[in-house]
C-alpha cells in the first residue's frame, strides 16, 4: 500500500505539475503532516488540483476547442463549461 506522499509524487509526475500549483497545500516530506485539518479536506483539494490540471492538458491538446475536448473526455459540453467556469480557466494558459 502506498503512503499519501508516494501517491502524490506519482500523480505529480504523471500530470507534470509542481507543488506551487496546489493552492493551500503545505507539502512536507513527512506523509503524516499535510497542513490540512481533515482527510476530507485533503482529498477534495487533491481531486480539485488533479481535475484542474487534467482539464488544462486536454484543452491545450485540443487548442481550447470545447467541442473536441468534451468529445475526448466523453463529457457533455455543458458540464465542461461548468468546470471551466468553476476553475476560472482562461484561454491564456498556452
Amino acid at each position: 500500500m502506498m503512503t499519501f506522499y508516494e501517491l502524490f509524487i506519482k500523480i505529480q509526475t504523471a500530470i507534470k505539475i509542481n507543488l506551487d500549483s496546489f493552492q493551500g497545500f503545505e507539502f512536507k516530506q513527512d506523509p503524516d503532516r499535510y497542513g490540512f485539518n481533515s482527510y476530507i479536506e485533503f482529498k477534495n483539494s487533491l481531486i480539485n488540483m488533479i481535475e484542474y490540471h487534467y482539464l488544462i492538458c486536454v484543452l491545450k491538446r485540443n487548442k481550447h476547442n470545447v467541442s473536441k475536448t468534451s468529445r475526448e473526455l466523453v463529457m457533455d459540453k455543458r458540464n465542461l463549461f461548468r468546470l471551466i467556469k468553476r476553475y476560472g480557466i482562461k484561454r491564456e494558459f498556452d
